[in-house]
């Protein structure tokens, strides 16, 4: 192709034939490959790594809240990336140091949060070895790395197959992780981790019903965002900590239980006992009735 060429004002010419026209993210074959495959394998990351985000999340809020062993769902090693490091070049610049940069950073992540976990300490405050609002912003960090190369990756073209279908969901996981949410933390306390341990065996069904809250011998009003037959999200002006009895009272229902999780002012309440699957709670839930 030849040359092609523009004057500026003063007559200088500019030869066109040097700007480098813009290079799509992979080219076809072979770099294409490569991408599909570290795309995958960071979805697959991405679920352990918004379920810990979840954690810090909430122990950012309250320190000394009851939390599943952090170790046990840290996202493991990748090993698709490392062996295809000399195939990256095929690849756009920006999205190589993108994906490059986003590794050695889960790399750290791991190796912080590991150190921090097997540091015993008496402050609450950082018990973890590292405080609590340094390990979450990490994980928050990480979290946000993964939805935009997972997001360009699909903008690409590449299929997240057999969970192509969950993408979107993925996407949203991450971005609440990464505003300082915790989507991972069911309201009954227990963790589901996108695309690895997801729970379906009671299904939450969202609501905005007003409620009452007692703990420590104080009624609160309080609004619920959300519940199953285990237990019911909240949120409201409450002090209470992380497995501190407490009684419910939603309509006509007097429910008890114990905090499974707090941060700021939004919390999870565990059931003692399960609601039956056709509670009137729960069929008002599934058709969206108020409850009076």
């Amino acid at each position: 192709m030849g040359a092609v060429s523009g004057f500026l004002d003063d007559g200088e010419s500019l030869d066109f034939s040097l700007i480098e026209p813009a290079r799509p993210l992979a080219e076809p074959g072979h770099a294409f490959t490569v991408l599909q495959g570290v795309a995958s394998e960071m979805a697959t990351l991405a679920g352990s790594i918004a379920t810990v985000a979840s954690l810090f999340n909430a122990a950012e809020i309250s320190p000394a809240a009851d939390r599943p062993h952090v170790l046990a769902i840290l996202p493991p090693e990748p090993l698709v990336y490392p062996a295809v490091i000399p195939a990256l070049a095929g690849l756009h610049p920006d999205l190589i140091g993108q994906i490059q940069h986003f590794h050695v950073r889960l790399a750290f992540a791991r190796k912080a949060t590991t150190a921090s976990l097997q540091r015993s300490s008496s402050d609450a405050a950082t018990d973890f070895g590292i405080p609590n609002d340094v390990l979450a912003d990490i994980w928050r960090e990480l979290c946000q790395a993964a939805a935009d190369i997972l997001d360009k990756a699909r903008i690409s073209g590449v299929a997240f197959d057999p969970q192509s279908t969950r993408l979107p969901r993925l996407l949203d996981i991450l971005a609440r992780a990464t505003a300082g949410e915790t989507p991972c933390i069911m309201t009954d306390g227990s963790l589901e981790i996108p695309g690895i341990a997801e729970r379906r065996l009671q299904p939450r069904y969202a609501v905005a019903w007003q409620a009452w809250l007692q703990a420590d011998g104080d009624w609160q009003p309080i609004t619920l965002f959300d519940i199953s037959r285990g237990g019911v999200g909240a949120e409201g002006a409450i002090k209470a900590d992380s497995g501190q009895r407490v009684s419910l009272v939603i309509g006509e229902h007097n429910l008890q239980g114990h905090i499974a999780w707090a941060s700021a002012q939004r919390f999870a309440v565990q059931l003692d006992a399960p609601l039956a699957h056709d509670d009137k709670l729960l069929v008002a839930a599934r058709s969206q009735n108020t409850i009076a």
